[in-house]
Protein backbone atom coordinates (compact mmCIF):
# COMPACT_ATOMS: atom_id res chain seq x y z
CA UNK A 1 0.00 0.00 0.00
CA UNK A 2 2.75 2.76 0.59
CA UNK A 3 4.72 1.44 -2.24
CA UNK A 4 1.92 2.48 -4.61
CA UNK A 5 1.21 5.53 -2.62
CA UNK A 6 4.35 6.32 -3.42
CA UNK A 7 4.77 5.60 -6.84
CA UNK A 8 1.75 7.90 -7.27
CA UNK A 9 3.62 10.49 -5.38
CA UNK A 10 6.46 10.43 -7.32
CA UNK A 11 3.73 10.51 -10.65
CA UNK A 12 2.43 13.90 -9.42
CA UNK A 13 6.01 15.33 -8.70
CA UNK A 14 7.29 14.37 -12.25
CA UNK A 15 4.08 15.88 -13.88
CA UNK A 16 5.01 19.25 -12.07
CA UNK A 17 7.63 19.13 -12.74
CA UNK A 18 7.18 19.05 -16.39
CA UNK A 19 4.85 21.77 -16.03
CA UNK A 20 7.28 23.72 -14.78
CA UNK A 21 9.58 23.37 -17.41
CA UNK A 22 7.15 24.04 -20.11
CA UNK A 23 6.00 27.48 -18.31
CA UNK A 24 9.45 28.51 -18.54
CA UNK A 25 10.12 27.60 -21.92
CA UNK A 26 7.43 29.82 -22.43
CA UNK A 27 8.58 32.64 -19.95
CA UNK A 28 12.04 33.24 -20.31
CA UNK A 29 11.77 34.17 -23.94
CA UNK A 30 9.05 36.24 -23.12
CA UNK A 31 11.37 37.96 -20.61
CA UNK A 32 14.30 38.23 -22.21
CA UNK A 33 12.92 39.65 -25.66
CA UNK A 34 11.35 42.15 -22.70
CA UNK A 35 15.01 43.12 -22.05
CA UNK A 36 15.68 44.09 -25.69
CA UNK A 37 12.55 45.63 -26.24
CA UNK A 38 13.69 47.89 -23.23
CA UNK A 39 16.86 48.31 -24.22
CA UNK A 40 15.96 49.84 -27.53
CA UNK A 41 13.15 52.11 -25.80
CA UNK A 42 15.90 53.23 -23.27
CA UNK A 43 18.47 54.24 -26.58
CA UNK A 44 15.74 55.94 -28.65
CA UNK A 45 14.99 58.41 -25.87
CA UNK A 46 18.87 58.75 -24.41
CA UNK A 47 19.09 59.59 -28.49
CA UNK A 48 16.40 61.96 -28.40
CA UNK A 49 17.74 63.98 -25.35
CA UNK A 50 21.06 64.43 -27.34
CA UNK A 51 18.91 65.48 -30.22
CA UNK A 52 17.48 68.20 -28.38
CA UNK A 53 20.18 69.28 -26.83
CA UNK A 54 22.02 69.13 -29.94
CA UNK A 55 19.61 71.87 -31.70
CA UNK A 56 19.61 74.00 -29.20
CA UNK A 57 22.85 73.87 -28.97
CA UNK A 58 23.30 75.18 -33.05
CA UNK A 59 20.70 77.44 -33.09
CA UNK A 60 22.25 79.24 -29.87
CA UNK A 61 25.13 80.72 -32.39
CA UNK A 62 25.51 82.40 -35.41
CA UNK A 63 24.29 80.76 -38.78
CA UNK A 64 27.42 79.52 -40.77
CA UNK A 65 27.03 82.60 -43.39
CA UNK A 66 27.95 84.65 -40.70
CA UNK A 67 30.52 82.64 -38.54
CA UNK A 68 32.23 80.46 -41.03
CA UNK A 69 34.56 79.10 -38.28
CA UNK A 70 31.77 77.97 -35.46
CA UNK A 71 29.01 76.53 -37.13
CA UNK A 72 26.06 74.90 -35.84
CA UNK A 73 27.06 71.88 -37.30
CA UNK A 74 30.61 72.25 -34.92
CA UNK A 75 28.22 73.27 -31.97
CA UNK A 76 26.02 70.01 -32.63
CA UNK A 77 28.81 67.75 -32.96
CA UNK A 78 30.61 68.78 -30.15
CA UNK A 79 27.18 67.92 -27.63
CA UNK A 80 27.28 64.49 -29.50
CA UNK A 81 31.30 63.84 -28.04
CA UNK A 82 30.42 64.89 -24.95
CA UNK A 83 27.88 62.26 -24.29
CA UNK A 84 29.10 59.82 -27.36
CA UNK A 85 29.86 55.88 -26.23
CA UNK A 86 31.91 53.48 -28.65
CA UNK A 87 30.85 50.48 -26.37
CA UNK A 88 28.39 48.91 -24.44
CA UNK A 89 24.60 48.29 -26.00
CA UNK A 90 23.75 51.67 -26.58
CA UNK A 91 26.38 53.44 -29.21
CA UNK A 92 25.92 57.26 -30.43
CA UNK A 93 27.07 57.43 -33.60
CA UNK A 94 29.26 60.78 -34.31
CA UNK A 95 27.88 61.31 -37.80
CA UNK A 96 25.29 64.28 -36.89
CA UNK A 97 23.20 66.10 -40.03
CA UNK A 98 22.50 69.75 -40.13
CA UNK A 99 20.04 71.57 -42.13
CA UNK A 100 19.88 75.15 -41.94
CA UNK A 101 16.85 77.29 -43.06
CA UNK A 102 18.17 80.94 -42.87
CA UNK A 103 15.36 83.58 -44.33
CA UNK A 104 16.68 87.06 -43.01
CA UNK A 105 20.82 87.68 -41.51
CA UNK A 106 21.09 91.31 -39.60
CA UNK A 107 23.85 93.42 -41.13
CA UNK A 108 26.45 95.50 -38.98
CA UNK A 109 26.70 97.88 -37.74
CA UNK A 110 22.88 97.85 -36.54
CA UNK A 111 23.06 94.16 -35.74
CA UNK A 112 19.48 92.37 -34.92
CA UNK A 113 18.38 89.35 -34.68
CA UNK A 114 18.36 85.89 -37.40
CA UNK A 115 15.09 84.91 -39.05
CA UNK A 116 15.33 80.84 -39.63
CA UNK A 117 15.51 77.44 -38.29
CA UNK A 118 17.96 74.75 -38.09
CA UNK A 119 17.40 71.32 -38.30
CA UNK A 120 19.77 68.13 -36.20
CA UNK A 121 19.27 64.86 -37.16
CA UNK A 122 21.34 62.67 -34.78
CA UNK A 123 21.25 58.48 -34.62
CA UNK A 124 21.96 56.00 -32.21
CA UNK A 125 22.84 51.90 -32.61
CA UNK A 126 21.37 49.41 -30.02
CA UNK A 127 23.27 46.26 -29.87
CA UNK A 128 20.24 43.94 -27.63
CA UNK A 129 21.73 41.69 -25.03
CA UNK A 130 19.71 38.60 -26.10
CA UNK A 131 16.86 37.54 -28.86
CA UNK A 132 16.10 40.51 -30.41
CA UNK A 133 20.29 40.75 -31.65
CA UNK A 134 19.58 37.55 -33.69
CA UNK A 135 16.89 38.63 -35.64
CA UNK A 136 18.21 42.34 -36.52
CA UNK A 137 20.58 42.93 -39.01
CA UNK A 138 24.05 43.22 -38.32
CA UNK A 139 22.70 42.74 -34.68
CA UNK A 140 21.82 46.27 -33.84
CA UNK A 141 18.33 48.50 -34.41
CA UNK A 142 19.31 51.80 -35.84
CA UNK A 143 17.14 55.00 -33.67
CA UNK A 144 17.18 58.18 -35.65
CA UNK A 145 15.86 61.08 -34.09
CA UNK A 146 15.41 64.62 -35.61
CA UNK A 147 14.71 68.12 -33.61
CA UNK A 148 14.11 72.16 -34.83
CA UNK A 149 14.95 74.82 -33.27
CA UNK A 150 15.03 78.56 -34.02
CA UNK A 151 17.85 80.67 -34.28
CA UNK A 152 18.26 82.87 -31.06
CA UNK A 153 21.30 84.05 -31.70
CA UNK A 154 21.12 88.23 -31.55
CA UNK A 155 23.95 90.13 -33.41
CA UNK A 156 25.27 92.55 -31.26
CA UNK A 157 24.91 96.04 -32.92
CA UNK A 158 28.13 98.64 -33.06
CA UNK A 159 26.41 101.25 -34.24
CA UNK A 160 27.65 104.83 -32.54
CA UNK A 161 24.63 107.15 -31.82
CA UNK A 162 26.62 109.29 -30.57
CA UNK A 163 29.09 110.13 -33.52
CA UNK A 164 25.96 111.99 -35.51
CA UNK A 165 25.90 115.88 -35.15
CA UNK A 166 22.73 116.25 -33.16
CA UNK A 167 21.33 113.25 -32.16
CA UNK A 168 21.26 112.60 -28.38
CA UNK A 169 23.58 112.56 -26.28
CA UNK A 170 25.31 114.92 -28.51
CA UNK A 171 24.09 118.26 -26.65
CA UNK A 172 26.56 121.15 -28.07
CA UNK A 173 28.96 122.60 -25.16
CA UNK A 174 30.09 125.81 -25.26
CA UNK A 175 33.36 127.00 -24.75
CA UNK A 176 33.95 126.09 -20.94
CA UNK A 177 32.97 122.51 -21.86
CA UNK A 178 29.99 122.54 -19.72
CA UNK A 179 26.84 120.77 -21.67
CA UNK A 180 23.98 123.46 -23.25
CA UNK A 181 20.54 122.10 -22.11
CA UNK A 182 17.96 122.66 -24.68
CA UNK A 183 15.60 125.56 -24.64
CA UNK A 184 18.28 127.26 -21.80
CA UNK A 185 20.87 128.24 -24.34
CA UNK A 186 22.62 131.37 -23.00
CA UNK A 187 21.57 134.47 -24.92
CA UNK A 188 23.60 135.59 -28.05
CA UNK A 189 26.46 138.57 -27.31
CA UNK A 190 25.94 141.75 -28.79
CA UNK A 191 27.44 142.43 -31.96
CA UNK A 192 30.66 145.09 -31.72
CA UNK A 193 28.22 147.52 -33.30
CA UNK A 194 25.56 147.64 -30.65
CA UNK A 195 26.44 149.91 -27.60
CA UNK A 196 27.39 148.36 -24.73
CA UNK A 197 24.91 148.38 -22.07
CA UNK A 198 25.21 150.26 -18.92
CA UNK A 199 25.19 148.60 -15.40
CA UNK A 200 22.15 149.46 -13.65
CA UNK A 201 18.66 149.78 -15.09
CA UNK A 202 20.07 150.41 -18.11
CA UNK A 203 18.44 147.89 -20.96
CA UNK A 204 21.17 149.81 -23.72
CA UNK A 205 18.22 151.49 -25.73
CA UNK A 206 18.23 154.64 -26.70
CA UNK A 207 15.81 157.36 -24.81
CA UNK A 208 15.52 154.42 -21.76
CA UNK A 209 16.65 156.00 -18.61
CA UNK A 210 20.28 154.21 -16.56
CA UNK A 211 20.87 153.77 -13.40
CA UNK A 212 21.54 157.67 -12.78
CA UNK A 213 18.13 158.98 -14.20
CA UNK A 214 19.19 159.89 -17.28
CA UNK A 215 18.51 159.41 -20.94
CA UNK A 216 20.70 158.19 -23.00
CA UNK A 217 21.56 160.45 -26.04
CA UNK A 218 20.29 163.40 -24.02
CA UNK A 219 23.02 166.54 -23.24
CA UNK A 220 24.54 166.12 -20.13
CA UNK A 221 22.73 168.42 -17.75
CA UNK A 222 24.47 172.16 -17.37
Amino acid sequence: MQSKFYLLQRKYNGQSLLELLAGAMVLIPIVLFGIDVAMVFMGQSMNTTICRDAARAAASGPPSSISPTLTPKQRAEAVVRRTQKAEGAIRIDPVVIVNEQVTRTPTLPFGGIVEGTVTVQTSVDVYPPFLLGHVVEKGAVKITASQTFPFTWVMASTYNISAVPGSAGTAPKPSNGSPVVPGLEPPPKPSTGDPAPVSGTDSGVPGLLDGGGIARGAPPPP
